[in-house]
This record gives structure tokens, C-alpha cells and sequence, in this order.
């Protein structure tokens, strides 16, 4: 009689155990379900910052072309952000708090490209650097508080790879007006990517893209300075000619 009432028991148990280990399973596949849902919704709305990214790039580009035509350039810029305003709105809504960094990295290289946009922009416009929570304003990102950690936020290492990619847009834009002979615009470059390589070996570096991006700033300066040099040899830019032999 003992014998059968503990077998019918150790029965009940292995049922039970493997009903427990069929609902965890469960549980496991709609999470899983869950996640490629959401990471569709965010690919969605991605896709439409790519395509604007794109357009973006190309008509920085047309800077070269002309390199005096900036108000044309801004104002062809100028569209671009309420759309990725507007798409960032849309991804707050499909992340919270706490998902944003389980899914930060979805959304990384769109930031990075939109911070060296921005960081163009302004330089075009002002002849100033871009900070963080102005590209944060752009996008309609809150930033990050004390209070709230996880909020949508251009992330540091984000920003400092965007706007390490601006030297070498500035070094090709050196070339472009000293053939339309500016040369007053490579000295404003020259001063502008000088100051921000100078901020850039203050930051002890530990990510490996970002240390070969500031490799990189190195061979942009000295291609500016390389122009600099040319132009002072040659006495381009100098207001009194230079005396006869």
C-alpha cells in the first residue's frame, strides 16, 4: 500500500515538474516573440532615418561642389532634422526606460552619423563645435537626468565618433577653396580642427574604434597643416607680394 501511494506520488511530482518546465519554456518564447516584435518596430522607423541620413549626406556634399554656397546647403539641411525628430518620437514610444539599453545598440550608428551631420551643419553656420544636448534638442532626445538614468540620451562615445568624422569632411573642404583660391577659409580650419584634436588627447581613450578614430584626426591635421604650409610657401594668401630677386 506504501509502496503504491509513493510511487503515485513521485508520478505527481514528475508531471508537475515537467508542466513547470513546459510553462518556463513558454514564458521563454513569448518573450522571445516579444523582442523580435519590438526590434522590428524599431528597424521600421530606422529605416525611414536611414533613407533621410542618406539625402542629409548627400546634400552636405554639395558643399564641395561650391564651397561659398552654405545658405544653400543649410537650407536643403534644415529639412532633415524634424524628420529624425519625429522618428525619435515614434522609438521613444515603442522603448522604455527599461529596455533603451537592451536595444541602444539598434540605433548607435544612425546617432553617430546625425552627430557628424549636426556638428557639419554648425560649423558651416557658426564655425562652432555642437554639444551634446544641443543634438539632443535637434532630435527631441530629454538627455540623461539623475532621476532617470535610462532616458533617451545622445550617448558620449556616440557623440565623440560623429564628431571625430568632421576633420576630414573640413580637410577635403581646405582643398576645395584653396582651388577656388580661399584661403582664408583652410587658416579658419586649420585654428577649428587644431582646438578639437587638442580636446580630443585630453580623453584617455578606452574604446578601440574611437582610438583609431583619433588616429585619424592626426593625418587630418597634418593634411591641413600640409595646405597651411603650401599657401605660406607659395604666398597665396599673403596681401604683399613677395620681393623680386
Amino acid at each position: 500500500m506504501e509502496q503504491s501511494s509513493s510511487k503515485r506520488r513521485r508520478v505527481e511530482e514528475a508531471e508537475m515538474a515537467e508542466n513547470t518546465i513546459e510553462k518556463l519554456f513558454e514564458g521563454f518564447s513569448k518573450a522571445i516573440e516579444d523582442e523580435i516584435e519590438g526590434k522590428d518596430k524599431i528597424k521600421s522607423h530606422l529605416k525611414a532615418i536611414d533613407i533621410s541620413i542618406r539625402h542629409a549626406t548627400v546634400h552636405a556634399q554639395q558643399i564641395h561642389n561650391n564651397h561659398k554656397n552654405v545658405a544653400g546647403v543649410l537650407e536643403k539641411l534644415d529639412g532633415a532634422f524634424p524628420v529624425w525628430k519625429d522618428a525619435f518620437a515614434e522609438l521613444q514610444k515603442c522603448v522604455n526606460g527599461e529596455n533603451y539599453y537592451k536595444f541602444i545598440g539598434l540605433w548607435k550608428n544612425q546617432i553617430q552619423q546625425i552627430v557628424f551631420i549636426s556638428a557639419f551643419y554648425r560649423y558651416l553656420d557658426s564655425e562652432t563645435l555642437i554639444s551634446i544636448p544641443e543634438v539632443e534638442k535637434l532630435l527631441g532626445l530629454p538627455g540623461k537626468k539623475p532621476d532617470d538614468p535610462c532616458a533617451w540620451a545622445v550617448e558620449l562615445e556616440d557623440y565623440l565618433l560623429g564628431v571625430s568624422f568632421l576633420p576630414a569632411e573640413l580637410s577635403r573642404l581646405c582643398v576645395v577653396a584653396v582651388i577656388a583660391e580661399d584661403y582664408t577659409v583652410p587658416e579658419k580650419i586649420s585654428k577649428f580642427v587644431s582646438d578639437l584634436f587638442a580636446g580630443f588627447r585630453l580623453l584617455n581613450l578606452k574604446n578601440d574604434f574611437l582610438r583609431k578614430r583619433f588616429d585619424s584626426i592626426k593625418y587630418d591635421v597634418k593634411k591641413i597643416e600640409e595646405i597651411l604650409y603650401d599657401i605660406k610657401i607659395r604666398q597665396l594668401g599673403s596681401k604683399n607680394p613677395a620681393p623680386s630677386q
